[in-house]
């Protein structure tokens, strides 16, 4: 027995065809002298090709009794291998030891097949269950041929039928012992066409995978106790001391049993893996579901061979046709199996719902999306509880470490606690998975995946029903719905759709749910949630008001007595008083939510705007549909059955819907950087009236801001400089408190400084302003030529229809909004860098006329900055020569006369007044400044001729145009084209004009080509001279 095995006697089937008593004895011959479980498989597998379904089944329960033999003995050899082993460490006669020597040379001269491994045995273990399964379901396979040939009954008894397989599937499932083998195998009765056999495997394989989670808990408690028992050991010998007589004993007996422990086989799943085993069972779920489809799936493709008369159904099927509804229920059942009680990784709950089809079954939906969001919650809450054991952990560690310091040990309660925590903490290191250590953003965007999810349902729901509604030939069946059920199923998801937000209260994920369903163009619902967003925002604000000055009053006393305490000092009755006192309000006051931070009295000031871009998009998609609407409704409905009225009356109530979101932006927003994000959304959204407003309103608060800036930093760079003299402990007294006292009075007195400005850059807000430009000329531009498209394709298509006048107009109106946006770029923009910009933009859209006025501008922008680096740099100069002349002077030991010294000083100061206000006072270059306005001027005259021959070939092409149209652009063209050479003479670099003179060449622009290369010529000739001179002298 300890070498090998006995073979169990086969018992063969008695209504077997082919069996012969001849038969039975050979067959029963070769199995009982098999020497290895190949030769037996082998055997399996000739029989099932040969379709001998009955001698399968008990060749293969014959190599399963044999399995377990040899599994029996490979334990056996183990044992008395380790008794070997420990026996030859130990003082021994001779004799006894050569035995030893020689049962051992016994056991390594075994044949490999009496000594396979727990994983080779596993692994037969395996095969020759499927073998027994797919002999099964072959079987039925070719029952059900016959019964379809010889369609002998209508409907066929799925209990007749199946009753076999389910006993083989039932018998094959005892032998295995791992979630990967029973998932396979259900994996293959699913492949095989009977799905529905294999979901009680994958049941099977959670209840064989609970057994090794529960094997890990147990094994973890122990090396739990192991450990604490041992450091408790540890500890005490510190104090020269040993644990008690009882816990030695269950410390022994403890290792003893961890050394007896053994943990199931788990296959390639490790039994120490908690992580994997959760994913384990998200994957049985998500085949059980699998299963189901298929189920669905070959009923689908079954109908089609029943219709041929190539299949019959089975009653089961039958019921499925006439009662479709089971399907879904089925999907449930699974679903509420395994969430939230199997499936607990919210995550994972997440993916099964999202590959699972849940058509029209709102209520258990909205069930779902709930439970998931409350176990989002519940993981929250014991996330929390967990650091707050381990903060706890933390403290009680600390102080044992400080008594054992002092020879001394925690009391019998507090060792209770930190025995219990640090048991809590060990066990958790095996058994926790990793969704228990989510951090706060993973676990927020899971519930809010939840939430979507729902609306998604709702959502895809409502457009399946619009889909029917719309295509009514394509959906026969549908039963069509009158006007008044088809606008209360749509309020109904209206309704539903609100229910998601019923019990919600953080700002934030409200926001989310009003973009998610602002995405699914429900604009009602949009401006439902955003207003309950806003109106929690607003009460919060209010109870920040009140919470926040008596919280930092509280915190302020309880640090003051700290401190006291710390330094023993005595704390006043009044101050203990004022506490109780503040302590009572603040209790009285409603619970402060925890997404919220009591001090950051901003933190919704940009979350705000959000909603309110969210609620302004959704009146814009209402617009763009209404407009598609209206449009569609002039190509099919003849001109008399037009609701004119009606149209005008919804245009302007969105009208008035988008002005007063807009007010509402500019009432309540004043941070520049908010104002160009809306102004942005409205240019995105061709809303240019709105961008004009918004745009106008947000540099008027930055021209405010600076002028308050003027006023303000030098008040406050003084208080600075001397609260930094009185904190300095190194400098004498401080004397200047009174003038200290005076400046924070002045700036008290000033209007207040809004909190998202920099009162010391005085640049903060260039780039906004350049920006906002840019958004408004091009909204004004894009305007513009969907215009002129308009017009033109009206003039195509009915010239007589179009009203010349009123087209005149509306012309003249948009190009004074274009002036009046270039006229914006003279008073706000005086950086030629943020010019450049603006210009390159307005080159790439070919517009001579805007870039002509901004590079002008431009040009006085950099002659501006010449003069000032020009005296920046000749102070700099002068106090270079005086300063090294200082320092040739300091060499014999002699110094500046007084009258240089104070000609230095007021150099430097000029130097530095010159420098103060901005960063490129300080370094940019005449260099620069000359190779900006050069790449502004060439880049102008490119445009130009480009815009140039723009225009020609627009004109050829349309004959029709009017003639003053014609004298319009002609006069345009020609003062870009004389302004642009104009401005050329102020380029000093014959290499930019050379470059200019290629480019028009190529254009073929030869007049002013020659004319500029003539001025090129002068340039140069002026250029030799001056270098004659320079050499000369």
């Amino acid at each position: 027995k300890m070498f090998g095995v006995i073979a169990a006697p086969v018992v063969f089937p008695k209504e077997e065809e082919l069996s012969t008593p001849h038969i039975k004895e050979l067959l029963q011959y070769r199995l009982e002298n098999s020497s290895s479980l190949d030769e037996v498989y082998t055997l399996a597998g000739g029989l099932l090709t040969r379709q001998e379904w009955g001698f399968v089944q008990d060749v293969c329960k014959f190599a399963q009794i044999r399995i377990a033999q040899l599994d029996k003995a490979r334990k056996k050899r183990q044992l008395r291998l380790a008794e070997i082993n420990k026996l030859k460490t130990q003082l021994i006669p001779v004799h006894e030891k050569a035995c030893l020597g020689f049962e051992e040379e016994l056991f390594a001269g075994l044949p490999a097949y009496l000594t396979l491994s727990e994983q080779q045995l596993q692994y037969y273990k395996y095969q020759f269950a499927e073998h027994m399964t797919k002999s099964a379901l072959t079987k039925k396979s070719v029952l059900l041929a016959n019964i379809y040939r010889q369609r002998s009954v209508q409907l066929i008894d799925d209990d007749e039928v199946d009753e076999p397989v389910i006993q083989v599937i039932n018998e094959a499932v005892l032998f295995l012992s791992t979630a990967e083998q029973l998932l396979e195998l259900c994996r293959i009765i699913d492949a095989s066409g009977s799905p529905k056999l294999a979901l009680p495997v994958a049941q099977r394989a959670y209840d064989v995978q609970l057994s090794v989670r529960q094997k890990l808990k147990e094994r973890s408690e122990l090396q739990a106790t192991i450990r604490l028992l041992e450091n408790q050991r540890e500890m005490l010998k510190r104090l020269k001391k040993d644990l008690p007589n009882e816990k030695l004993s269950e410390l022994a007996n403890l290792k003893i049993k961890l050394v007896a422990f053994e943990m199931p086989f788990s296959g390639n799943c490790s039994s120490s893996d908690i992580n994997a085993m959760e994913q384990q069972v998200l994957q049985i779920t998500l085949v059980m579901l699998a299963c189901l489809a298929d189920i669905k799936k070959n009923l689908t493709a079954k109908r089609g061979e029943v219709l041929q008369k190539a299949a019959i159904h089975t009653k089961a099927e039958d019921e499925l046709i006439s009662n479709p509804s089971r399907f879904s229920q089925m999907a449930r059942d699974i679903l509420a199996w395994a969430i939230p009680d199997r499936v607990r990784d919210p995550a994972s709950m997440m993916q099964i719902v999202k590959n699972t089809e849940l058509e029209n079954q709102t209520e258990f939906i909205f069930q779902l999306g709930r439970q998931i969001r409350q176990t989002v919650l519940k993981l929250q809450d014991k996330i929390k509880e967990k650091e707050q054991r381990r903060a706890r952990l933390n403290e009680l560690r600390q102080k044992r470490e400080e008594l054992l310091t002092k020879w001394v040990l925690l009391e019998d309660d507090e060792a209770a606690e930190i025995w219990d925590l640090e048991f809590e903490e060990q066990v958790n290191v095996h058994t926790s998975p990793a969704y228990m250590s989510y951090g706060k953003e993973k676990l927020e965007q899971l519930e809010k995946s939840a939430l979507t999810w729902i609306l998604d349902c709702i959502y895809n729901e409502k457009a399946d029903l619009e889909e029917k509604v719309a295509n009514p030939r394509k959906y026969p069946l549908f039963k069509q719905l009158s006007a008044d059920e088809l606008a209360l199923r749509r309020a109904q998801f209206s309704q539903q759709a609100l229910r998601v937000t019923e019990d919600l209260q953080s700002p934030l994920l409200l926001f989310h749910i009003a973009k998610h369903v602002q995405s699914r163009r429900d604009s009602d619902t949009v401006f439902k949630v955003g207003n309950k967003c806003q109106s929690i925002i607003k009460e919060i604000e209010n109870q920040r008001s009140i919470r926040a000055p008596l919280q930092s009053e509280l915190d302020a006393l309880e640090a003051e007595k700290a401190d006291l305490l710390h330094r023993k000092r005595e704390w006043p009755d009044e101050k203990q008083l004022r506490i109780r006192e503040l302590t009572e309000k603040i209790d009285k006051l409603p619970t402060w939510p925890e997404f919220a931070t009591l001090f950051d009295h901003h933190q919704y000031d940009e979350l705000n705007l959000d909603v309110v871009r969210v609620m302004t998009s959704a009146i814009l998609d209402n617009k763009t549909t209404l407009e598609e609407d209206i449009a569609r409704m002039f190509r099919e409905t003849a001109p008399e059955n037009i609701d004119y009225r009606k149209i005008d009356s919804d245009r302007n109530a969105i009208q008035v819907k988008i002005q007063q979101l807009t007010k509402q932006c500019l009432t309540q927003f004043s941070n520049p950087v908010y104002l160009l994000r809306f102004a942005k959304d409205m240019k995105n959204r061709k809303e240019t009236e709105v961008v004009l407003e918004v745009v106008g309103k947000c540099l008027e608060r930055i021209k405010a801001i600076d002028a308050l800036r003027k006023v303000r930093k030098p008040i406050q760079l003084e208080i600075d400089q001397l609260k930094r003299l009185k904190e300095d402990p190194k400098k004498a007294p401080f004397t200047k408190e009174a003038e200290l006292t005076e400046l924070t009075a002045q700036l008290e007195a000033l209007p207040a400084w809004p909190h998202f400005a920099d009162v010391y850059d005085d640049g903060q807000y260039s780039r906004t302003v350049s920006q906002c430009i840019n958004v408004v000329l091009n909204s004004v531009l894009d305007q513009r030529e969907e215009f002129e498209s308009g017009v033109a394709k009206q003039l195509y298509e009915n010239k007589s229809a179009v009203d010349l006048t009123k087209v005149a107009e509306d012309r003249k109106q948009k190009q004074d909004q274009i002036n009046q946006a270039v006229q914006s770029c003279y008073e706000y923009i005086h950086d030629p860098q943020d010019l450049k910009i603006l210009i390159d933009a307005m080159a790439a859209r070919k517009e001579a006329e805007v870039m002509l006025d901004l590079v002008k501008h431009g040009i006085g922008c950099i002659d501006d900055r010449v003069k000032v680096v020009v005296e920046r740099d000749t102070f700099k100069l002068k106090t270079a020569i005086l300063e090294e002349e200082e320092a040739m002077l300091k060499i014999t030991k002699k110094s500046l006369s007084e009258e240089l010294k104070e000609e230095l000083a007021v150099l430097r100061d000029a130097v530095k007044k010159v420098e103060e206000g901005s960063n490129w006072k300080k370094t940019v270059t005449l260099v620069q400044l000359d190779s900006l306005k050069d790449k502004l001027l060439t880049s102008l005259v490119q445009a130009t001729f480009e815009k140039k021959q723009q225009t020609m070939n627009q004109m050829e092409g349309n004959r029709e145009m009017p003639e003053d149209r014609k004298q319009s652009f002609l006069a345009s063209v020609e003062r870009c084209v004389k302004e642009s050479s104009d401005l050329l003479s102020s380029v000093d670099n014959p290499h930019t004009l050379y470059s200019i003179i290629e480019d028009l060449n190529n254009k073929k622009e030869w007049d002013l080509a020659l004319k500029i290369g003539q001025e090129c010529f002068h340039k140069v000739f002026s250029l030799s001279l001056f270098f004659c001179d320079f050499w000369l002298f």
